[in-house]
């Protein structure tokens, strides 16, 4: 005969399994009716040059945005070209910052207002 303390424990086991599992759908639930429409986007591009106009390969671009905060940074490429794949459409401006290691080299507004691509100037440092 099994213990009623072993059936009281399996049982107790199982009710939190249940109830975990009743939760989790809840939350799911609960999360994916409150994901918003997909928001306006587009991208930007840019190339970042040296004074004598020859790419700059390894250098941080990050967007910044009063609102919606900082960008994961993007790094040029050996061409010293960088790319953001999906920048929301804001009203407000994005500041576009470049970085030389942890020092900031480079700061400007960025209007990204339009669902249109973004092909920036090259940006050079000096």
């Amino acid at each position: 005969m099994a213990s009623p303390f072993r059936n009281s424990v399996i049982a107790a086991g199982v009710r939190a399994v249940l109830v975990a599992c009743v939760a989790t759908s809840a939350l799911a639930h609960v999360a994916h009716s409150q994901v918003p429409a997909q928001v306006p986007a587009t991208s930007v591009t840019g190339f970042v040059v040296n004074a004598q106009g020859m790419p700059l390969p390894g250098v941080t671009v990050s967007l910044v945005h009063p609102v919606l905060g900082r960008s994961t940074p993007a790094f040029t490429s050996a061409q010293g070209q960088f790319f953001f794949g999906y920048v929301p459409l804001r009203p407000e401006p994005y500041y576009i910052e470049v970085y030389w290691g942890q020092q900031l080299v480079y700061r400007n507004f960025l209007s990204v207002t339009q669902p249109v691509s973004i092909a920036l100037p090259a940006i050079t440092l000096r």
